[in-house]
Protein backbone atom coordinates (compact mmCIF):
# COMPACT_ATOMS: atom_id res chain seq x y z
CA UNK A 1 0.00 0.00 0.00
CA UNK A 2 2.87 2.35 0.76
CA UNK A 3 4.25 1.89 -2.76
CA UNK A 4 0.84 2.34 -4.28
CA UNK A 5 0.31 5.68 -2.53
CA UNK A 6 3.73 6.76 -3.65
CA UNK A 7 2.87 5.82 -7.19
CA UNK A 8 -0.22 7.98 -7.07
CA UNK A 9 1.82 11.01 -6.23
CA UNK A 10 4.91 10.57 -8.37
CA UNK A 11 4.39 9.45 -11.90
CA UNK A 12 2.12 8.92 -14.81
CA UNK A 13 1.72 5.31 -15.59
CA UNK A 14 -0.71 2.51 -16.08
CA UNK A 15 0.64 -0.82 -15.00
CA UNK A 16 -1.44 -3.84 -15.86
CA UNK A 17 -0.29 -6.49 -13.38
CA UNK A 18 0.36 -9.89 -14.93
CA UNK A 19 -1.60 -11.85 -12.38
CA UNK A 20 -4.68 -9.62 -12.29
CA UNK A 21 -4.80 -7.60 -15.45
CA UNK A 22 -4.58 -10.23 -18.14
CA UNK A 23 -6.12 -9.44 -21.46
CA UNK A 24 -9.34 -11.05 -22.61
CA UNK A 25 -9.42 -12.71 -26.00
CA UNK A 26 -10.40 -10.51 -28.86
CA UNK A 27 -9.67 -10.34 -32.53
CA UNK A 28 -6.51 -8.56 -33.60
CA UNK A 29 -6.94 -4.81 -33.74
CA UNK A 30 -10.35 -4.73 -32.05
CA UNK A 31 -9.27 -3.95 -28.50
CA UNK A 32 -10.11 -0.67 -26.83
CA UNK A 33 -8.87 1.17 -23.73
CA UNK A 34 -10.96 4.05 -22.39
CA UNK A 35 -9.46 6.50 -19.89
CA UNK A 36 -12.02 8.22 -17.69
CA UNK A 37 -11.43 11.29 -15.56
CA UNK A 38 -8.86 12.49 -18.07
CA UNK A 39 -7.58 16.06 -17.95
CA UNK A 40 -8.74 18.16 -20.87
CA UNK A 41 -5.85 19.33 -23.02
CA UNK A 42 -3.47 16.70 -21.62
CA UNK A 43 -1.57 14.33 -23.93
CA UNK A 44 -1.76 10.61 -23.17
CA UNK A 45 0.75 8.11 -24.61
CA UNK A 46 0.04 4.38 -24.89
CA UNK A 47 2.94 1.90 -24.99
CA UNK A 48 2.62 -1.79 -25.80
CA UNK A 49 5.17 -3.61 -23.64
CA UNK A 50 4.32 -7.32 -24.15
CA UNK A 51 2.29 -9.40 -26.58
CA UNK A 52 -0.42 -11.58 -25.06
CA UNK A 53 -1.93 -14.87 -26.04
CA UNK A 54 -4.12 -17.35 -24.23
CA UNK A 55 -5.70 -20.71 -24.30
CA UNK A 56 -9.35 -20.96 -23.42
CA UNK A 57 -11.63 -18.34 -21.99
CA UNK A 58 -14.44 -16.37 -23.52
CA UNK A 59 -15.03 -12.71 -24.22
CA UNK A 60 -15.68 -10.90 -20.96
CA UNK A 61 -13.45 -13.09 -18.83
CA UNK A 62 -11.40 -11.11 -16.34
CA UNK A 63 -8.68 -13.77 -16.25
CA UNK A 64 -8.55 -16.06 -19.28
CA UNK A 65 -7.12 -19.48 -18.73
CA UNK A 66 -3.57 -20.11 -19.87
CA UNK A 67 -2.66 -16.46 -20.50
CA UNK A 68 0.89 -16.04 -21.80
CA UNK A 69 2.93 -12.86 -22.23
CA UNK A 70 5.86 -12.66 -24.61
CA UNK A 71 8.41 -10.19 -25.88
CA UNK A 72 10.78 -10.39 -28.87
CA UNK A 73 14.43 -9.51 -28.63
CA UNK A 74 13.80 -6.99 -31.41
CA UNK A 75 11.08 -5.15 -29.43
CA UNK A 76 12.01 -1.69 -28.11
CA UNK A 77 11.15 -2.67 -24.52
CA UNK A 78 13.32 -5.79 -24.52
CA UNK A 79 16.55 -4.25 -23.20
CA UNK A 80 14.68 -2.42 -20.42
CA UNK A 81 12.75 -5.49 -19.32
CA UNK A 82 15.90 -7.64 -19.42
CA UNK A 83 18.03 -5.14 -17.46
CA UNK A 84 19.04 -5.59 -13.85
CA UNK A 85 16.37 -4.25 -11.51
CA UNK A 86 13.48 -5.31 -13.70
CA UNK A 87 10.81 -7.24 -11.77
CA UNK A 88 10.17 -9.46 -14.81
CA UNK A 89 11.77 -12.78 -15.60
CA UNK A 90 12.45 -13.75 -19.23
CA UNK A 91 12.67 -17.34 -20.46
CA UNK A 92 13.48 -18.08 -24.06
CA UNK A 93 10.64 -19.73 -25.97
CA UNK A 94 12.05 -22.99 -27.39
CA UNK A 95 9.53 -22.94 -30.26
CA UNK A 96 10.10 -19.38 -31.54
CA UNK A 97 13.57 -18.00 -32.06
CA UNK A 98 14.20 -14.62 -30.45
CA UNK A 99 11.00 -14.74 -28.39
CA UNK A 100 10.89 -14.77 -24.60
CA UNK A 101 8.10 -15.75 -22.21
CA UNK A 102 7.54 -13.11 -19.52
CA UNK A 103 6.68 -13.86 -15.92
CA UNK A 104 6.63 -12.05 -12.60
CA UNK A 105 6.83 -13.45 -9.10
CA UNK A 106 3.57 -13.63 -7.16
CA UNK A 107 3.07 -10.49 -5.10
CA UNK A 108 5.46 -8.39 -7.17
CA UNK A 109 2.80 -6.35 -8.92
CA UNK A 110 3.53 -3.26 -6.82
CA UNK A 111 7.22 -3.75 -7.56
CA UNK A 112 6.33 -3.71 -11.23
CA UNK A 113 4.42 -0.46 -10.77
CA UNK A 114 7.39 1.14 -9.06
CA UNK A 115 9.71 -0.10 -11.78
CA UNK A 116 7.59 1.39 -14.56
CA UNK A 117 7.70 4.72 -12.75
CA UNK A 118 11.48 4.70 -12.65
CA UNK A 119 12.15 3.49 -16.19
CA UNK A 120 13.17 6.03 -18.82
CA UNK A 121 10.93 5.49 -21.84
CA UNK A 122 11.65 8.86 -23.40
CA UNK A 123 13.51 7.27 -26.30
CA UNK A 124 10.71 4.84 -27.14
CA UNK A 125 8.00 5.57 -29.65
CA UNK A 126 4.46 5.41 -28.29
CA UNK A 127 2.10 2.91 -29.84
CA UNK A 128 -0.63 5.54 -29.88
CA UNK A 129 -0.96 9.14 -28.68
CA UNK A 130 -4.21 10.91 -27.91
CA UNK A 131 -4.94 14.39 -26.60
CA UNK A 132 -7.90 14.70 -24.25
CA UNK A 133 -10.59 17.08 -25.49
CA UNK A 134 -12.83 16.37 -22.50
CA UNK A 135 -12.73 13.97 -19.56
CA UNK A 136 -12.50 10.81 -21.70
CA UNK A 137 -9.67 9.47 -23.88
CA UNK A 138 -10.14 6.38 -26.08
CA UNK A 139 -7.45 4.21 -27.66
CA UNK A 140 -8.95 1.93 -30.35
CA UNK A 141 -7.69 -0.72 -32.76
CA UNK A 142 -5.46 -2.42 -30.20
CA UNK A 143 -3.99 -5.90 -30.33
CA UNK A 144 -4.14 -7.98 -27.16
CA UNK A 145 -1.20 -7.21 -25.00
CA UNK A 146 0.24 -5.65 -21.89
CA UNK A 147 0.13 -1.84 -22.06
CA UNK A 148 1.26 1.09 -20.04
CA UNK A 149 -0.07 4.63 -20.32
CA UNK A 150 1.84 7.79 -19.61
CA UNK A 151 0.46 11.31 -19.25
CA UNK A 152 2.08 14.65 -18.60
CA UNK A 153 0.44 15.24 -15.25
CA UNK A 154 2.31 13.07 -12.86
CA UNK A 155 -0.11 10.53 -11.44
CA UNK A 156 -0.84 6.87 -11.91
CA UNK A 157 -3.67 5.64 -14.06
CA UNK A 158 -5.03 2.30 -12.88
CA UNK A 159 -7.08 -0.39 -14.60
CA UNK A 160 -10.40 -1.25 -13.06
CA UNK A 161 -11.26 -4.39 -15.04
CA UNK A 162 -10.04 -6.57 -17.87
CA UNK A 163 -12.34 -6.87 -20.81
CA UNK A 164 -12.36 -6.52 -24.57
CA UNK A 165 -13.06 -2.88 -23.85
CA UNK A 166 -11.00 -1.84 -20.89
CA UNK A 167 -11.87 1.23 -18.80
CA UNK A 168 -9.20 2.80 -16.63
CA UNK A 169 -9.39 5.70 -14.25
CA UNK A 170 -6.83 8.46 -14.53
CA UNK A 171 -5.77 9.19 -10.98
CA UNK A 172 -4.04 12.44 -11.76
CA UNK A 173 -7.01 14.57 -10.70
CA UNK A 174 -6.82 14.36 -6.94
CA UNK A 175 -9.45 16.37 -5.01
CA UNK A 176 -8.34 19.33 -2.92
CA UNK A 177 -8.58 23.10 -2.46
CA UNK A 178 -6.56 23.61 -5.64
CA UNK A 179 -5.79 26.99 -7.19
CA UNK A 180 -7.87 29.36 -9.28
CA UNK A 181 -7.82 28.11 -12.91
CA UNK A 182 -7.56 31.72 -14.04
CA UNK A 183 -4.86 32.71 -11.56
CA UNK A 184 -2.58 30.04 -10.12
CA UNK A 185 -1.40 32.44 -7.39
CA UNK A 186 -4.85 32.34 -5.75
CA UNK A 187 -5.34 29.23 -3.63
CA UNK A 188 -8.64 27.71 -2.65
CA UNK A 189 -9.86 27.61 0.94
CA UNK A 190 -11.94 29.71 3.30
CA UNK A 191 -11.98 33.50 3.07
CA UNK A 192 -13.75 36.52 4.58
CA UNK A 193 -14.59 39.94 3.16
CA UNK A 194 -11.84 42.31 4.13
CA UNK A 195 -14.01 45.43 4.43
CA UNK A 196 -15.49 46.42 7.79
CA UNK A 197 -18.85 44.80 8.55
CA UNK A 198 -18.98 42.91 5.26
CA UNK A 199 -18.40 45.95 3.06
CA UNK A 200 -16.60 45.77 -0.25
CA UNK A 201 -15.99 42.91 -2.63
CA UNK A 202 -12.47 41.77 -1.79
CA UNK A 203 -11.88 38.56 0.13
CA UNK A 204 -8.88 37.55 2.20
CA UNK A 205 -7.98 35.67 5.34
CA UNK A 206 -8.60 38.68 7.61
CA UNK A 207 -11.85 40.60 8.04
CA UNK A 208 -13.09 43.04 10.66
CA UNK A 209 -16.41 43.99 12.20
CA UNK A 210 -18.09 45.82 15.02
CA UNK A 211 -19.68 43.69 17.69
CA UNK A 212 -22.99 42.86 16.03
CA UNK A 213 -21.52 43.51 12.58
CA UNK A 214 -21.94 41.27 9.54
CA UNK A 215 -19.30 38.78 8.44
CA UNK A 216 -19.28 37.55 4.83
CA UNK A 217 -17.52 34.22 4.25
CA UNK A 218 -16.55 32.42 1.05
CA UNK A 219 -15.17 28.93 0.38
CA UNK A 220 -13.43 28.13 -2.92
CA UNK A 221 -12.67 24.55 -4.00
CA UNK A 222 -10.89 24.62 -7.34
CA UNK A 223 -10.03 20.93 -7.60
CA UNK A 224 -13.35 19.15 -7.09
CA UNK A 225 -12.60 16.00 -9.09
CA UNK A 226 -15.00 13.13 -9.65
CA UNK A 227 -12.58 10.53 -8.36
CA UNK A 228 -10.21 10.14 -5.47
CA UNK A 229 -7.71 7.76 -6.98
CA UNK A 230 -9.93 5.15 -8.62
CA UNK A 231 -12.81 5.67 -6.18
CA UNK A 232 -15.88 7.58 -7.27
CA UNK A 233 -16.72 10.50 -4.99
CA UNK A 234 -20.24 10.45 -3.57
CA UNK A 235 -20.13 13.65 -1.49
CA UNK A 236 -17.98 16.67 -0.89
CA UNK A 237 -18.10 17.73 2.76
CA UNK A 238 -16.90 21.02 4.23
CA UNK A 239 -16.78 21.00 8.00
CA UNK A 240 -16.73 24.47 9.50
CA UNK A 241 -15.44 24.97 13.02
CA UNK A 242 -16.68 28.33 14.26
CA UNK A 243 -15.28 30.74 16.78
CA UNK A 244 -17.61 30.91 19.82
CA UNK A 245 -18.13 34.58 18.97
CA UNK A 246 -19.40 33.90 15.42
CA UNK A 247 -23.05 33.06 14.80
CA UNK A 248 -23.83 31.64 11.36
CA UNK A 249 -27.01 32.37 9.40
CA UNK A 250 -27.57 29.09 7.57
CA UNK A 251 -30.43 30.50 5.52
CA UNK A 252 -27.84 32.63 3.68
CA UNK A 253 -25.81 29.66 2.38
CA UNK A 254 -25.43 29.51 -1.40
CA UNK A 255 -23.57 26.86 -3.39
CA UNK A 256 -22.30 27.00 -6.98
CA UNK A 257 -20.63 24.30 -9.08
CA UNK A 258 -18.89 25.41 -12.27
CA UNK A 259 -20.63 28.78 -12.03
CA UNK A 260 -24.18 27.38 -11.75
CA UNK A 261 -26.02 27.85 -8.47
CA UNK A 262 -27.42 24.73 -6.82
CA UNK A 263 -30.86 25.85 -5.72
CA UNK A 264 -32.13 22.82 -3.78
CA UNK A 265 -30.74 22.96 -0.26
CA UNK A 266 -31.73 21.26 2.99
CA UNK A 267 -31.00 22.10 6.60
CA UNK A 268 -30.80 19.15 8.97
CA UNK A 269 -31.56 20.22 12.51
CA UNK A 270 -32.36 23.60 14.03
CA UNK A 271 -31.33 26.98 12.70
CA UNK A 272 -32.40 30.58 13.24
CA UNK A 273 -35.46 30.31 10.98
CA UNK A 274 -37.04 26.98 11.91
CA UNK A 275 -37.15 24.42 14.64
CA UNK A 276 -37.21 21.49 12.25
CA UNK A 277 -35.36 20.25 9.20
CA UNK A 278 -36.49 22.16 6.14
CA UNK A 279 -35.70 23.15 2.58
CA UNK A 280 -33.65 26.24 1.78
CA UNK A 281 -32.50 27.77 -1.46
CA UNK A 282 -34.38 29.22 -4.40
CA UNK A 283 -35.66 26.16 -6.22
CA UNK A 284 -39.18 26.04 -7.63
CA UNK A 285 -39.22 22.38 -6.57
CA UNK A 286 -37.54 22.45 -3.15
CA UNK A 287 -35.87 19.47 -1.59
CA UNK A 288 -37.93 17.23 0.64
CA UNK A 289 -34.98 15.51 2.30
CA UNK A 290 -31.22 15.67 2.34
CA UNK A 291 -31.08 12.73 -0.08
CA UNK A 292 -32.81 14.59 -2.91
CA UNK A 293 -31.20 17.95 -2.20
CA UNK A 294 -28.29 19.34 -4.19
CA UNK A 295 -26.63 20.11 -0.87
CA UNK A 296 -27.53 19.95 2.79
CA UNK A 297 -26.34 21.23 6.15
CA UNK A 298 -25.87 19.10 9.25
CA UNK A 299 -25.70 20.32 12.83
CA UNK A 300 -27.19 23.69 11.96
CA UNK A 301 -27.88 24.88 15.47
CA UNK A 302 -24.74 26.90 16.31
CA UNK A 303 -24.62 24.83 19.49
CA UNK A 304 -21.22 23.20 19.40
CA UNK A 305 -19.45 25.69 17.12
CA UNK A 306 -19.31 23.17 14.29
CA UNK A 307 -21.46 22.44 11.23
CA UNK A 308 -20.94 20.73 7.89
CA UNK A 309 -22.07 21.39 4.32
CA UNK A 310 -22.55 18.28 2.16
CA UNK A 311 -22.72 18.46 -1.64
CA UNK A 312 -24.31 15.40 -3.25
CA UNK A 313 -21.97 14.48 -6.11
CA UNK A 314 -23.77 11.54 -7.75
CA UNK A 315 -27.12 11.16 -9.47
CA UNK A 316 -29.58 8.50 -8.36
CA UNK A 317 -28.33 6.22 -11.12
CA UNK A 318 -24.78 6.42 -9.73
CA UNK A 319 -23.36 8.67 -12.45
CA UNK A 320 -21.74 12.03 -11.83
CA UNK A 321 -23.82 15.18 -11.64
CA UNK A 322 -21.07 17.51 -12.78
CA UNK A 323 -18.70 17.69 -15.75
CA UNK A 324 -16.37 20.62 -16.36
CA UNK A 325 -15.28 19.46 -19.83
CA UNK A 326 -12.51 17.28 -18.47
CA UNK A 327 -11.19 19.86 -16.03
CA UNK A 328 -11.60 19.68 -12.26
CA UNK A 329 -14.93 21.07 -11.10
CA UNK A 330 -15.06 24.35 -9.20
CA UNK A 331 -17.17 24.74 -6.05
CA UNK A 332 -17.99 28.10 -4.51
CA UNK A 333 -19.90 28.55 -1.24
CA UNK A 334 -20.93 31.81 0.42
CA UNK A 335 -22.70 32.53 3.69
CA UNK A 336 -23.07 35.20 6.35
CA UNK A 337 -22.48 35.38 10.07
CA UNK A 338 -22.56 37.95 12.85
CA UNK A 339 -19.90 38.78 15.43
CA UNK A 340 -21.28 38.24 18.93
CA UNK A 341 -20.16 39.83 22.19
CA UNK A 342 -20.15 36.60 24.18
CA UNK A 343 -16.89 34.73 23.78
CA UNK A 344 -15.33 37.41 21.56
CA UNK A 345 -11.57 37.85 21.41
CA UNK A 346 -10.52 41.47 21.04
CA UNK A 347 -7.41 42.49 19.18
CA UNK A 348 -5.10 40.97 16.63
CA UNK A 349 -5.54 37.34 17.68
CA UNK A 350 -9.04 37.56 16.30
CA UNK A 351 -11.92 35.11 16.09
CA UNK A 352 -10.91 32.22 13.85
CA UNK A 353 -13.19 30.04 11.72
CA UNK A 354 -11.69 26.90 10.20
CA UNK A 355 -12.92 24.95 7.16
CA UNK A 356 -11.81 21.33 6.64
CA UNK A 357 -12.41 19.56 3.33
CA UNK A 358 -13.49 15.91 3.14
CA UNK A 359 -14.70 13.53 0.44
CA UNK A 360 -16.97 10.53 0.92
CA UNK A 361 -16.24 7.75 -1.62
CA UNK A 362 -19.06 5.76 -3.15
CA UNK A 363 -19.98 2.61 -1.22
CA UNK A 364 -18.19 3.90 1.87
CA UNK A 365 -19.29 5.34 5.19
CA UNK A 366 -15.88 6.75 6.05
CA UNK A 367 -15.00 10.23 4.85
CA UNK A 368 -11.43 11.13 3.98
CA UNK A 369 -9.81 14.48 4.74
CA UNK A 370 -8.27 16.26 1.77
CA UNK A 371 -5.48 18.76 2.30
CA UNK A 372 -4.97 20.97 5.31
CA UNK A 373 -7.69 23.02 7.06
CA UNK A 374 -8.15 26.60 5.88
CA UNK A 375 -8.65 29.54 8.26
CA UNK A 376 -10.31 32.95 8.09
CA UNK A 377 -10.11 35.43 10.96
CA UNK A 378 -12.55 38.15 12.08
CA UNK A 379 -11.06 40.86 14.29
CA UNK A 380 -12.66 43.54 16.44
CA UNK A 381 -10.90 46.03 18.65
CA UNK A 382 -10.79 47.88 21.93
CA UNK A 383 -9.51 51.42 22.27
CA UNK A 384 -8.44 53.25 25.40
CA UNK A 385 -8.26 56.98 26.00
CA UNK A 386 -6.11 57.88 29.01
CA UNK A 387 -6.65 61.47 30.19
CA UNK A 388 -3.91 62.91 32.39
CA UNK A 389 -1.92 65.93 33.40
CA UNK A 390 1.71 66.07 34.44
CA UNK A 391 2.61 67.06 37.99
CA UNK A 392 6.11 66.85 39.41
CA UNK A 393 7.16 64.77 36.40
CA UNK A 394 4.43 62.15 36.95
CA UNK A 395 1.20 61.45 35.04
CA UNK A 396 -1.91 62.25 37.08
CA UNK A 397 -5.28 60.85 35.84
CA UNK A 398 -7.99 63.41 35.14
CA UNK A 399 -11.69 62.80 35.68
CA UNK A 400 -14.49 64.67 33.99
CA UNK A 401 -13.06 65.02 30.48
CA UNK A 402 -15.71 64.53 27.79
CA UNK A 403 -15.19 63.09 24.29
CA UNK A 404 -17.03 62.08 21.15
CA UNK A 405 -15.81 59.45 18.69
CA UNK A 406 -16.55 59.27 14.97
CA UNK A 407 -15.34 57.02 12.20
CA UNK A 408 -12.87 59.05 10.19
CA UNK A 409 -14.65 60.43 7.14
CA UNK A 410 -18.02 60.53 8.92
CA UNK A 411 -19.57 63.38 10.89
CA UNK A 412 -22.09 61.68 13.17
CA UNK A 413 -20.63 60.61 16.52
CA UNK A 414 -20.92 56.93 17.40
CA UNK A 415 -23.38 55.90 20.10
CA UNK A 416 -22.36 53.64 23.00
CA UNK A 417 -23.88 51.74 25.91
CA UNK A 418 -22.10 52.42 29.22
CA UNK A 419 -21.02 49.29 31.06
CA UNK A 420 -23.16 48.53 34.10
CA UNK A 421 -20.18 47.04 35.92
CA UNK A 422 -17.15 49.19 35.15
CA UNK A 423 -16.88 52.96 35.19
CA UNK A 424 -15.49 54.38 31.96
CA UNK A 425 -16.12 51.24 29.87
CA UNK A 426 -18.36 51.74 26.82
CA UNK A 427 -19.75 49.25 24.31
CA UNK A 428 -20.75 50.22 20.80
CA UNK A 429 -24.54 50.63 20.76
CA UNK A 430 -25.61 47.59 18.71
CA UNK A 431 -28.38 45.08 19.31
CA UNK A 432 -25.77 42.45 20.05
CA UNK A 433 -24.19 44.54 22.82
CA UNK A 434 -27.60 45.48 24.21
CA UNK A 435 -28.29 41.80 24.72
CA UNK A 436 -24.90 41.12 26.30
CA UNK A 437 -24.03 40.68 29.93
CA UNK A 438 -22.29 44.07 29.94
CA UNK A 439 -25.43 46.16 29.58
CA UNK A 440 -28.60 46.28 31.68
CA UNK A 441 -30.97 45.02 29.00
CA UNK A 442 -33.76 43.87 31.28
CA UNK A 443 -35.90 46.88 30.45
CA UNK A 444 -36.40 47.13 26.67
CA UNK A 445 -37.80 50.65 27.06
CA UNK A 446 -34.33 51.86 28.03
CA UNK A 447 -32.72 50.62 24.86
CA UNK A 448 -32.62 54.05 23.23
CA UNK A 449 -32.38 56.22 26.32
CA UNK A 450 -29.25 54.41 27.54
CA UNK A 451 -27.34 55.31 24.40
CA UNK A 452 -24.74 58.05 24.83
CA UNK A 453 -22.52 59.86 22.37
CA UNK A 454 -20.53 61.72 25.05
CA UNK A 455 -17.95 59.61 26.89
CA UNK A 456 -16.72 60.85 30.30
CA UNK A 457 -13.46 59.88 32.01
CA UNK A 458 -13.88 58.41 35.53
CA UNK A 459 -11.47 58.83 38.44
CA UNK A 460 -8.76 56.71 36.82
CA UNK A 461 -8.81 58.93 33.72
CA UNK A 462 -9.49 56.01 31.39
CA UNK A 463 -12.19 55.44 28.81
CA UNK A 464 -12.25 51.96 27.29
CA UNK A 465 -14.20 51.51 24.06
CA UNK A 466 -15.17 47.94 23.15
CA UNK A 467 -16.17 46.27 19.91
CA UNK A 468 -15.14 48.55 17.04
CA UNK A 469 -14.22 47.33 13.58
CA UNK A 470 -10.72 48.02 12.41
CA UNK A 471 -10.10 51.44 10.92
CA UNK A 472 -9.25 55.00 11.91
CA UNK A 473 -11.37 56.95 14.35
CA UNK A 474 -11.49 60.65 15.22
CA UNK A 475 -11.55 61.59 18.91
CA UNK A 476 -12.82 65.08 19.81
CA UNK A 477 -12.58 66.52 23.31
CA UNK A 478 -15.79 68.48 23.88
CA UNK A 479 -15.14 69.47 27.51
CA UNK A 480 -11.98 69.52 29.60
CA UNK A 481 -11.93 68.90 33.36
CA UNK A 482 -12.52 72.04 35.39
CA UNK A 483 -9.42 74.19 35.52
CA UNK A 484 -7.76 72.51 32.54
CA UNK A 485 -7.42 73.46 28.89
CA UNK A 486 -9.40 71.60 26.25
CA UNK A 487 -7.65 70.17 23.20
CA UNK A 488 -7.67 72.64 20.37
CA UNK A 489 -8.01 70.00 17.62
CA UNK A 490 -9.30 66.40 17.26
CA UNK A 491 -6.88 63.48 17.44
CA UNK A 492 -6.78 60.15 15.57
CA UNK A 493 -7.19 56.70 17.07
CA UNK A 494 -6.16 54.00 14.57
CA UNK A 495 -7.41 50.48 15.32
CA UNK A 496 -5.71 48.13 12.91
CA UNK A 497 -4.04 44.73 12.60
CA UNK A 498 -0.49 45.05 13.81
CA UNK A 499 -0.83 48.81 14.02
CA UNK A 500 0.00 51.30 16.74
CA UNK A 501 -2.43 53.37 18.69
CA UNK A 502 0.13 56.16 18.95
CA UNK A 503 3.35 56.62 17.08
CA UNK A 504 5.61 53.83 18.21
CA UNK A 505 3.33 52.78 21.06
CA UNK A 506 1.03 49.81 21.28
CA UNK A 507 -0.13 48.30 24.56
CA UNK A 508 -1.17 44.67 24.07
CA UNK A 509 -1.79 43.98 27.73
CA UNK A 510 -3.61 46.87 29.32
CA UNK A 511 -3.71 45.23 32.75
CA UNK A 512 -0.49 46.92 33.83
CA UNK A 513 -1.80 50.31 32.81
CA UNK A 514 -5.10 49.66 34.54
CA UNK A 515 -3.40 48.60 37.76
CA UNK A 516 -1.04 51.56 37.71
CA UNK A 517 -3.98 53.92 37.56
CA UNK A 518 -6.14 52.26 40.15
CA UNK A 519 -8.68 50.74 37.81
CA UNK A 520 -11.88 49.48 39.46
CA UNK A 521 -12.01 46.49 37.06
CA UNK A 522 -12.38 43.23 38.93
CA UNK A 523 -11.75 41.04 35.88
CA UNK A 524 -8.89 42.75 34.05
CA UNK A 525 -8.09 39.64 32.00
CA UNK A 526 -11.15 40.36 29.90
CA UNK A 527 -9.76 43.75 28.96
CA UNK A 528 -6.59 42.90 27.09
CA UNK A 529 -5.34 43.80 23.62
CA UNK A 530 -6.30 47.45 23.84
CA UNK A 531 -4.98 50.22 21.60
CA UNK A 532 -4.08 53.13 23.89
CA UNK A 533 -4.13 56.85 23.15
CA UNK A 534 -2.75 59.09 25.90
CA UNK A 535 -4.17 62.61 26.03
CA UNK A 536 -2.62 65.35 28.18
CA UNK A 537 -4.42 68.42 29.55
CA UNK A 538 -2.66 71.32 31.24
CA UNK A 539 -3.58 74.35 33.30
CA UNK A 540 -2.71 77.95 32.54
CA UNK A 541 -3.36 80.49 29.81
CA UNK A 542 -3.59 79.10 26.36
CA UNK A 543 -1.66 81.07 23.79
CA UNK A 544 -3.14 81.19 20.31
CA UNK A 545 -1.66 78.73 17.82
CA UNK A 546 1.42 79.80 15.88
CA UNK A 547 0.44 81.09 12.48
CA UNK A 548 -3.18 81.60 13.47
CA UNK A 549 -5.21 84.80 13.50
CA UNK A 550 -4.50 85.16 17.19
CA UNK A 551 -0.80 85.26 16.53
CA UNK A 552 -1.29 87.93 13.93
CA UNK A 553 -3.42 89.95 16.30
CA UNK A 554 -0.86 89.49 19.08
CA UNK A 555 1.96 90.62 16.84
CA UNK A 556 -0.07 93.57 15.56
CA UNK A 557 -0.94 94.71 19.04
CA UNK A 558 2.66 94.31 20.06
CA UNK A 559 3.82 96.39 17.14
CA UNK A 560 1.32 99.10 17.95
CA UNK A 561 2.55 99.11 21.51
CA UNK A 562 6.11 99.57 20.35
CA UNK A 563 5.13 102.36 17.99
CA UNK A 564 3.10 104.03 20.71
CA UNK A 565 6.00 103.91 23.11
CA UNK A 566 8.25 105.44 20.50
CA UNK A 567 5.85 108.28 19.82
CA UNK A 568 5.53 108.93 23.51
CA UNK A 569 9.27 109.21 23.94
CA UNK A 570 9.67 111.51 20.95
CA UNK A 571 6.85 113.76 22.06
CA UNK A 572 8.06 113.83 25.62
CA UNK A 573 11.54 114.76 24.45
CA UNK A 574 10.19 117.64 22.42
CA UNK A 575 8.19 118.90 25.35
CA UNK A 576 11.22 118.68 27.55
CA UNK A 577 13.28 120.64 25.11
CA UNK A 578 10.66 123.34 24.93
CA UNK A 579 10.59 123.59 28.73
CA UNK A 580 14.31 124.23 28.94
Amino acid sequence: MKHTKKALALLMVLVMSLSLLTVTAFAAGTGKIIIENATAGMEYKLYKVFDASYIGGTAGDTKPAGATYTIKSSDPWYSLVKASGSPFTLKEDPTITGTYIVSIAEGNQETAATWFQSVDASGLAATKTEKATNNTVTFEGLDQGYYYIKSGVGATVTLTHANETRTVIDKNQQPGWGTDPGDSTKPGGKFIKTGANGDGTEYGTLGTADIGGKLDYKIDIFSATNYQGDKMIKEYIIEDTESPAVFMHFSTIKVWVNGTELTKGWVEGVDETSGTSHAIGSSATPATSKENADWYVENADNADSKFSIHINWLKEDGTFKFDNNGKPNVIKITYEGVLKSKGVVYGDNGNVNTATLYVLPKDSTTRAQVGEPSEAKAVTYSGELFKYTTENGAKKPLAGAEFTITRTGETKPLAFYPSQAYAGVYYLATDENWNSEHVDHRDETKKESMKVTTLVTPADGMIIIRGLAGGEYTVTETKAPDGYNKLTAPIKLPLEQGGNATAGVKVTDVNKTLAANGSPLSTPAAFQNVHVKEIENNKGTVLPETGGIGTTLFITLGALAVIGTGLFLVTNKRISKENF
